[in-house]
């Protein structure tokens, strides 16, 4: 199996069962999909980790695309042993990426997908996206995926980039609009 080792893997796991992978979304880091985690525990060994360019693993660039994130998430298949996906956002398109990549996975939840059919979503922005990260602009390419996907309330779109730029950065510093003090 091919995988990107030349990135450390970092992962935290809870529970004892089978092993269950949970991919975070664009705006997410793992540490978000904590609480569902510790639910999960009762049944599943849960392991969270954050993608490239996230959270414990900010240092390191982006993947550029879902094949490279797909091999990330097959190196943990292969060393949590877990058979058990669950991706939320574009962590579902990872885990569909990984299934199509032969990553031995027995059982996937795909919870909210960005997809697009004949046009039903705009796709427009994704190069802009793409292009962002490549360069390491983390916080860019942030606003981007909320502005072009239409995450949260209407008036977001209305606001100057420069702006969403700056709340972008103050809630990534501060952790995020979903965590709090444990």
């Amino acid at each position: 199996m091919l995988f990107r080792s030349d990135l450390p893997l970092l992962y935290r796991s809870f529970g004892e069962g089978p092993g269950l992978i949970i991919v975070h979304g664009m705006m997410q880091l793992a540490d978000d999909q904590r609480k569902l985690a510790e639910r999960l525990a009762t049944d599943f060994k849960v392991h969270l980790y954050d993608r490239s360019g996230f959270g414990d693993r900010n240092s390191y660039p982006f993947a550029t695309d879902l094949a490279a994130e797909a091999l990330d998430l097959m190196r943990l298949l292969e060393v949590t042993g877990a058979r058990h996906v669950m991706g939320v956002s574009v962590g579902g398109l990872i885990c569909l990426s990984a299934m199509l990549h032969g990553a031995p996975i027995e059982a996937a939840i795909i919870f909210e997908p960005p997809l697009s059919h004949e046009g039903s979503v705009p796709v427009d922005w994704i190069p802009e996206m793409n292009d962002q990260l490549a360069r390491g602009d983390r916080i860019g390419a942030m606003v981007s995926a909320m502005v072009g996907a239409q995450m949260g309330p209407p008036f977001l779109a209305r606001m100057p980039k420069w702006l969403l730029r700056l709340l972008t950065r103050v809630l990534v510093r501060a952790g995020g609009p979903n965590r709090s003090e444990e």
